[in-house]
C-alpha cells in the first residue's frame, strides 16, 4: 500500500439464527466497527 499499512478484513461468521437482525445490526456490527477503529492505526 502507498501508506505502508497492511491490509486486513474483519469477518463475522455465525449461524443465521444466532442473532436476530436488530441485535446483529446494533450490537455485533457496532463491535466490528469499534474493532476496526482500534486497529486502523496499524492496518488499512
Amino acid at each position: 500500500q502507498s501508506n505502508g499499512k497492511m491490509v486486513a478484513v474483519l469477518s463475522v461468521s455465525c449461524p443465521i439464527t444466532t442473532y436476530d437482525e436488530k441485535t446483529f445490526k446494533e450490537d455485533i456490527a457496532a463491535l466490528v466497527i469499534a474493532t476496526a477503529d482500534k486497529i486502523s492505526k496499524f492496518i488499512y
